[in-house]
C-alpha cells in the first residue's frame, strides 16, 4: 500500500510539473507576444499625400474643356437655328389658281421689232465674219431677250434665235416652224447685212398658261 501511494504522489508531482511548464511556456509566449502587438496598435498609420500642384492644375484643365465644349454646342444650335429660320422663310407661298386662259395685254410686235434692229445696229455696223460670231450670236441672242422682257408681258415666254454667216456672193433662205397658238402667240424677225456678213435673229412669244 505503501509503495502505491508514493508512486500515485509521484505521478502526480509530474502532472502538476506538467501543467507548470506549460503555463510558464504560455506565459513567456505572452510576455513575448504582447509588446508587439502593443507597438503594432499604438503606430498609426502612413498616409501619402500626393502633390495639389498636379490636381489643381487637371481640374482647371477640365473646367476649360467642359467650357468650350459648351461654346461650341451654343454656336451649333444657334447656326441650325438661324439656318431653320432662313429655310422656313425661303418656301415659296403656294397660291390658288386664277383659271385664267388669256393675258391681260397682247403681244406689240413693232416694239419687238424695234428692239431687234437697235440691238443689231449697235452690235454689228463694221463688225467682220471670223471666230468670235459663234460667242456674238449669244450675246447678241441674251440682250435681245433681256430687253423683250423688260416690257413686261404677263405669262409669255421668249424665245430668241440669232443667225450670223459670211458674205460672199452666196444665197441663203432661213425657215422656221413652230407648234402654237395663232390667236395668242405670235414672233418677230429682222435682217442686217454690211460689206462682210449678214445676220438673222428672231424672236418668238409663246404664252404660257
Amino acid at each position: 500500500m505503501q509503495r502505491s501511494l508514493s508512486l500515485i504522489q509521484k505521478s502526480t508531482d509530474k502532472d502538476c510539473s506538467k501543467h507548470a511548464s506549460i503555463n510558464t511556456s504560455e506565459g513567456r509566449t505572452d510576455k513575448h507576444e504582447s509588446p508587439r502587438r502593443r507597438n503594432t496598435m499604438e503606430s498609426p498609420p502612413v498616409l501619402q499625400r500626393t502633390p495639389t500642384n498636379v490636381s489643381s492644375s487637371s481640374l482647371v484643365g477640365l473646367m476649360a474643356s467642359k467650357r468650350l465644349a459648351r461654346r461650341l454646342t451654343s454656336k451649333l444650335f444657334s447656326g441650325r437655328s438661324s439656318m431653320m429660320s432662313s429655310s422656313r422663310l425661303s418656301v415659296p407661298v403656294q397660291r390658288e389658281p386664277t383659271y385664267r386662259m388669256e393675258p391681260h395685254s397682247r403681244v406689240q410686235i413693232d416694239k419687238v421689232k424695234s428692239i431687234i434692229e437697235s440691238v443689231l445696229a449697235d452690235n454689228l455696223t463694221g463688225s467682220s465674219y471670223g471666230v468670235h460670231s459663234k460667242t456674238l450670236c449669244i450675246l447678241l441672242g441674251e440682250e435681245i431677250k433681256e430687253k423683250v422682257k423688260k416690257l413686261q408681258y404677263d405669262r409669255y415666254k421668249v424665245v430668241t434665235h440669232v443667225l450670223i454667216g459670211e458674205l460672199n456672193n452666196q444665197g441663203l433662205e432661213v425657215a422656221s416652224r413652230c407648234v402654237w397658238d395663232t390667236a395668242l402667240d405670235d414672233y418677230a424677225s429682222c435682217n442686217f447685212r454690211n460689206k462682210n456678213l449678214f445676220c438673222t435673229a428672231s424672236v418668238y412669244m409663246v404664252y404660257h398658261e
